[in-house]
């Protein structure tokens, strides 16, 4: 029993985590260092130099003992460590050197352990500056004595040398193999509990992710619902302040439900748990789609859209076109909302390896907002991790999406990096691979001839950016800045293009009318027809390369830039459509928006009875929800197919 209590206390002590491992360390120190000066008297009575050295060997325990209680009693750690460091480094071992024969007795040996104690006890600059100090004072001490032999006491001869040396080696061996043997202790201690909070934290990680996932379902079920009523309620006939608070609660709802996706998103991040999905896709289709909906956002706001997107990218890509647009969308929106007048730019460009398989794509989102302050830079990555509500909760939100941004770029060989200055604005720089599905690029610029090509623009800024995009597709442009500089180049020169800035159409429609005007499109980022003859086209900002393409290469669909009020004309009757989901308030959201098509819904509440009504009726198509209770939507299609319902 008290062998086991020894040991507990041992065990207790030293590897006890609530005590600092300096304090125990200095503790070891000064028990092995008792220890070596009892061991050692017994040596030096049977050689016969008891006399000097009793007093010194004594004298060391007794401030080994002084320091033992000044560590319990006093919190003075740091303060204690050092002055014992000099004080057995300066006077103790020198003096045990002197006392026990010098070199010719083994005591240089005992050097090195209290330099190994400085080593282990000291840290930073002070460790370094002591050894120096340390190492060249046990030198001096030693070619000292050598030259001056009298000051050395007791020295050895014949047997006794023999076995002074033997005890100083093995005292200096003893104290290193116990500095050893407790390192690899604690060391052995320190990875058991690093494995079991590796353990504990993989599984609070588990958890989180699996909460995270179900709440953030449970969260976007009534938000989706939310949102579709909304949808549904501004397609009716609703005026005035009542238009526009549905609005409201669209947009916010939009707003709250990207913020739960990007949750989610992290969480899987965090777990490892985000997978690629690889498919084939065509990355004008997604620029086009996406500088649309950025442009639609930024309406509301004095903020101007400019894309500029190198024509040589390959257009047809295979990689994970859903995160690719989720990465851009954020950082679009992200530098729309940090911007209440001003600009916004997107630089898209990329280059092929040379087996031509994979483009690395590198792009810049800059924009002219607020900006941040080099504090909150900093800390941008970390930011959205605390809450404080003191600080500015647009930057925990523009945290977090760079993060997952970050994350998602990452597992396709990228990296993002975000840079501000307040007052000046914020600039995401960003890089990714792709795999090349085929060699066309984005714009087919070899195909254009030589076209003439006239700008009219009261505005220096958009006129230099129509000289960049028209450059790139080799034209000879002129350009306009007034109505009269108008009328002297369309009465002097044949243009085969005209592109007119929407603030100045008003001014030139009269002569347009008297000219051919089969190619002549005015430029707007309004959603209403311009002139009164159907030969004038719409063009929307920004102006791009792709809508560019577009009209150079007789591409342009005038579907594409109809009235946004005008009615869709896109109907399915006779489409039977089977809406699987448990959430009543979603069915009835997804009927809403089926009949609106002239689609025939059919709803179910249950995986169980959308296979009841496959069974006995005919459908088209089938929506169905994932998360339901009792036969979820990935069960619920295992038997589909298992029975072939469907």
């Amino acid at each position: 029993m008290e062998k086991k209590g020894l040991n507990n206390f041992i065990s207790g002590f030293f590897l006890d985590g609530s005590i600092s491992y300096k304090k125990r360390t200095f503790v070891l120190v000064l028990g092995y260092t008792m220890t070596a000066c009892l061991l050692a008297i017994p040596g030096f009575i049977y050689v016969g130099a008891a006399t000097e050295t009793l007093p010194v060997l004594i004298g060391s325990i007794l401030v080994c003992l002084f320091f033992l209680v000044a560590m319990n009693r006093l919190k003075l750690e740091n303060e204690l460590i050092v002055v014992f460091c000099y004080v057995i480094n300066i006077f103790c071992i020198p003096m045990v050197f002197i006392v026990g024969g010098g070199v010719t007795g083994g005591m240089e040996f005992l050097f090195l352990p209290v330099i190994m104690d400085a080593f282990i006890l000291l840290t930073g600059t002070l460790r370094i500056v002591s050894i120096m100090v340390f190492v060249i004072w046990d030198t001096l001490v030693v070619v000292f004595t050598w030259t001056h032999p009298w000051i050395i006491r007791n020295v050895p001869e014949g047997p006794n040398m023999i076995l002074s040396l033997i005890l100083s080696l093995l005292m200096s061996v003893y104290i290193s193999l116990v500095i050893v043997i407790y390192q690899n202790l604690l060391l052995k201690d320190q990875r058991e509990k690093i494995r079991e909070a590796s353990d504990a934290y993989a599984a609070d990680a588990r958890t989180k992710s699996r909460f995270l996932a179900n709440m953030s379902h449970e969260l976007r079920t009534p938000m989706n619902a939310i949102i579709g009523m909304a949808e549904l309620m501004e397609k009716e006939d609703v005026e005035g302040a009542a238009r526009e608070e549905i609005g409201v609660v669209k947009n916010t709802g939009e707003s709250l439900l990207m913020t739960i996706n990007d949750i989610l998103v992290f969480s899987k991040l965090e777990s490892g748990k985000l997978e690629m999905q690889y498919e084939q896709f065509s990355l004008d289709t997604m620029l086009s789609e996406l500088i649309v909906e950025t442009a639609r956002l930024s309406q509301s706001k004095e903020v101007e859209i400019e894309a500029d997107l190198d024509p040589r990218l390959p257009n047809v890509l295979y990689g994970d076109d859903l995160k690719i647009v989720q990465v851009l969308r954020n950082l679009l929106i992200n530098a729309v909302e940090s911007t209440e007048s001003g600009r916004v730019t997107m630089l898209l460009g990329g280059q092929k390896n040379r087996e031509g398989n994979i483009v690395t794509i590198r792009g810049r989102i800059t924009d002219s907002g607020e900006g941040l302050s080099k504090e909150d830079l900093e800390n941008i990555y970390s930011s959205f991790e605390t809450y404080d509500s003191k600080k500015d909760s647009h930057m925990k939100k523009l945290g977090l999406e760079l993060t997952i941004c970050k994350g998602i770029l990452k597992m396709m060989n990228g990296d993002l990096t975000y840079e501000s200055l307040q007052d000046v604005g914020g600039s995401a720089s960003f890089y990714f691979d792709c795999f090349v599905a085929d060699i066309d690029p984005l714009v087919d610029t070899s195909i254009m001839g030589t076209s003439r090509v006239l700008v009219v623009s009261r505005i220096q800024h958009r006129r230099s950016l129509w000289a960049r995009r028209l450059n790139v597709f080799k034209t000879v442009s002129d350009f306009a800045t007034d109505k009269n500089e108008f009328s002297e180049r369309i009465n002097a020169l044949k243009y085969d293009y005209v592109f007119i800035d929407d603030d100045m159409f008003g001014d030139v429609v009269n002569e347009l009318k008297e000219e051919d005007a089969e190619k002549t499109y005015v430029v707007t980022d309004h959603r209403h027809s311009y002139g009164d003859f159907d030969k004038c086209r719409i063009i929307r900002r920004p102006v791009t390369s792709l809508n560019l393409g577009d009209i150079f290469c007789d591409r342009w669909n005038e579907k594409e830039y109809e009235n946004e009020e005008a009615v869709d004309s896109f109907v399915c009757r006779g489409v039977k459509v089977l809406v699987v989901d448990d959430n009543r308030v979603n069915l009835q959201v997804a009927q809403a928006i089926l009949a609106q098509y002239r689609i025939t819904p059919i709803p179910a509440e249950s995986g169980f009875a959308a296979l009841h009504i496959l069974n006995n009726v005919p459908v088209d198509m089938v929506f169905m929800d994932q998360v339901m209770p009792g036969l979820d939507g990935v069960e619920t299609l295992a038997e589909i197919r298992l029975n072939k319902a469907f």
